[in-house]
């Protein structure tokens, strides 16, 4: 199972595959929760939220899934680089930032995760995929990569 985090209008707020994880950027989970802002949907449903080839709203407290009116599109080598190294950088900002939580025991696991991720993107080698690359990037993360990805808007809280 994984957790899509709504603000109140209803807008996408957050994605994660670990509840634990919204409490290092929310600090007041339980203020969602009992609001019916935080939902649990299946790993396929994060995967195609995630992967933006699915938009998640919230309407009178369900998830509306829906299908993106631009959903194709092609990727070259240099718009891959880009997205890798601008996901590198949103790792950086926001271990330095969380430093301190990501320290502690309750968040070990998460701090794991992302210096795993930050690994796995600092060795792939983008010289090595077949261009272009007709999926969005977390699209061809979750296809080929066996680490755990973060999405910029996580990493952007």
């Amino acid at each position: 199972m994984a957790y899509l985090l709504f603000n109140e209008d209803g807008v996408l707020e957050s994605c994660v595959k670990e509840k634990a994880d919204l409490n290092l950027i929310t600090g007041v989970l339980f203020h969602f929760e009992d609001k019916g802002l935080l939902k649990q949907v299946s790993r396929e449903d994060y995967t195609s939220v995630v992967s933006r080839e699915k938009e998640a709203t919230l309407q009178d407290g369900n998830i509306i899934l829906s299908v993106p009116e631009i959903n194709s599109f092609s990727l070259t080598q240099e718009d891959f680089q880009r997205d890798k190294d601008l996901s590198i950088g949103y790792v950086d900002t926001f271990l330095k930032k969380h430093s301190k939580k990501l320290a502690t025991s309750e968040f070990s696991s998460l701090n794991t995760r992302l210096n795993d991720f930050k690994t796995a993107l600092t060795n792939l080698d983008v010289s090595t995929i077949s261009y272009p690359v007709t999926t969005r990037f977390l699209r061809y993360w979750f296809d080929n990569q066996s680490v755990e990805p973060f999405t910029n808007r996580y990493l952007q809280a």
